[in-house]
């Protein structure tokens, strides 16, 4: 091959891999600001939640209030829902960053710095959608709690007050 043949050929591989790394570098940042902001719309739920049984929960009788527990099952699913959307953003962004990393050993003629065959909870981007997961279970189990107690399938609820001291 001549010179200059050469010298596109490495150009053109310099292209490949200046545009799979952004590519790459994408799907990290798009992956750390996704799990920003789903924790702090969980804990800004959580808190409204917990806010609103706290003031508007317990009648003068002491007794749990079914509307405001049936507003905070409602935003319970909706959280849950949130975050099974993650779930499956997270398993996305996984095979991409996957698919870009095959691209770019392959461009570079390199080998993968894992040996054999990962298991399922190997990568971060598998932990935090396994984390997820576990977190959408129990946020759809305590919006189900939350509904049947609201709809008045569970006895009433009264909640002492403490004891002064």
């Amino acid at each position: 091959m001549s010179e200059d043949g050469k010298d596109k050929e490495q150009k053109l591989l310099a292209l490949r891999v200046e545009f799979w790394s952004k590519r790459l570098d994408h799907t990290l940042t798009h992956t750390d600001a996704s799990n920003r902001q789903i924790y702090i719309v969980d804990g800004a739920v959580l808190a409204l939640v917990y806010f609103a049984m706290q003031a508007f929960g317990i009648d003068p009788k002491g007794e749990l209030s079914h509307k405001v527990t049936g507003i905070a099952a409602v935003s319970t699913l909706l959280l849950a829902i949130l975050n099974c959307f993650h779930v499956l953003l997270l398993r996305s962004q996984g095979t991409w960053y996957s698919e870009i990393e095959k691209k770019l050993l392959g461009l570079l003629d390199q080998q993968s710095a894992q040996p054999g065959k990962r298991p399922w909870y190997r990568g971060t981007h598998r932990i935090y959608a396994a984390i997820h997961v576990a977190i959408t279970g129990f946020l759809l189990f305590a919006s189900l709690v939350l509904a049947a107690y609201s709809m008045g399938c569970v006895e009433t609820i009264t909640v002492l007050k403490p004891s002064p001291r």
